[in-house]
């Protein structure tokens, strides 16, 4: 009920849904706007966000500012200090990372992944095209991957890095 959201502005379009399935107090602040057929569930989120098309946000804990649109899925299990500041998802882009650092900003677009874990970083990602990155990445700067790039195993960034043309790191690298 808006009673139990308190300060937080909704724009509720098209049957989409805000659902509390847990047992703790749903907290959510700033402005939310969720359409079409978007799902937002059990999750606790400061600052705004959007999230449109056919997209769906689970257990997400969100500081900052989101947006997710068309079939994109941020779905990562919601740890103790963590946040992501600056998302924005669109096209069918999955960020399913189990375990991650706080973000300074991941940008997803085609068909990217990732299913793998930010550590201890402050990394700017972008991964664009069918680009996947399932092992863990960290360090400073910024990665930017294209083309089905992909990275399998650990990797450390440091300074501006764009992987590209079916690249594969499939090794320990910095």
């Amino acid at each position: 009920t808006p009673d139990e959201l308190g300060e937080t502005t909704i724009t509720v379009y098209n049957g989409c849904k805000i659902v509390n399935t847990g047992t703790t107090e749903l907290s959510m602040k700033g402005n939310i706007r969720v359409e079409d057929n978007a799902t937002l569930v059990n999750a606790s989120v400061t600052g705004s966000g959007y999230f449109g098309g056919d997209s769906v946000t689970v257990n997400a804990n969100v500081n900052g500012s989101m947006l997710i649109k068309d079939n994109a899925v941020f779905a990562p299990v919601a740890e103790e200090n963590k946040s992501d500041n600056q998302i924005h998802m669109e096209g069918n882009a999955r960020f399913l990372a189990a375990s991650r650092a706080t973000a300074n900003a991941i940008k997803m677009s085609g068909n990217s992944v990732f299913s793998g874990t930010n550590a201890n970083s402050t990394i700017d990602i972008d991964l664009r095209d069918n680009a996947e990155i399932l092992g863990k990445t960290s360090g400073s700067g910024t990665l930017v991957m294209e083309e089905s790039a992909s990275i399998e195993a650990d990797t450390t960034v440091i300074g501006a890095i764009t992987l590209s043309g079916n690249y594969k790191g499939n090794k320990v690298k910095t």
